[in-house]
């Protein structure tokens, strides 16, 4: 991208080095750490395996984005932030993200949050302990979850990068609570449906809320402070 010649301030320049539908997401996306091209077009919905190879290549050459390639066969080559204008650019996304979070807050969509994994907890996603859908009885007892056959359950943030990507075999099941340094806010989301919902065994928080959407009766929250000991 040809940069301009004449501009009233520099953040002007800025601008048009990550102005776009894609650049701040990519960015948004490799503070979890260095990853693969092919890793990053998963993760994107809806970028083209082209548009982010143009976006990588002038995000590497403004100095956001470093490439680096390994030895050995096959090819294996990652992307991460440089140490400088990268991590430095990551801050104004951070503050950009907290507005356009606390705004669709304001506005009471919330819901849109969770479906986007949004929520700005354990590196900018709100980890999910357990999901559970299709629960007829009124009671739970302990550690039902590895045991219990009349209910299904859907894949918890263990599948996550952060998760180590566990597979969804060992992840459908409940999995916590170990708040990694501090205090933790932890919320028990209830729904009341008119029907059973059609959903197989490892679904994922927002193909519930997509099943869930015009059958919710009521619905009740719970919120409690874990603190680690």
């Amino acid at each position: 991208m040809k940069m301009r010649n004449e501009f009233t301030c520099p953040l002007e320049l800025v601008h048009d080095m990550i102005k776009g539908k894609w650049k701040p997401i990519i960015l948004w996306r490799l503070r979890l750490g260095p990853t693969s091209l092919a890793k990053l077009e998963k993760d994107i919905d809806g970028i083209t395996q082209k548009m982010l190879l143009e976006h990588l290549r002038e995000l590497i050459d403004y100095g956001f984005v470093e490439k680096k390639n390994f030895e050995g066969y096959p090819l294996h080559v990652e992307y991460s932030l440089t140490e400088s204008q990268g991590l430095e650019l990551l801050e104004a996304l951070k503050i950009m993200q907290h507005i356009g979070i606390e705004y669709l807050k304001s506005q009471g969509q919330e819901k849109l949050l969770v479906e986007k994994d949004a929520y700005p907890v354990t590196g900018g996603f709100a980890w999910i302990h357990w999901l559970a859908a299709n629960i007829t009885r009124t009671e739970l007892t302990e550690n039902e979850s590895q045991t219990a056959h009349d209910f299904i359950q859907g894949c918890n943030s263990w599948t996550s990068i952060q998760g180590n990507q566990q597979s969804k075999e060992l992840s459908c099941f409940y999995g916590g609570m170990t708040p990694p340094d501090q205090a933790h806010l932890y919320e028990l989301h209830v729904y009341a449906l008119d029907q059973l919902l059609e959903l197989q065994t490892g679904f994922f928080l927002n193909e519930l809320f997509h099943a869930m959407d015009e059958h919710i009766l009521a619905q009740a929250s719970l919120k409690g402070i874990y603190e680690k000991i």
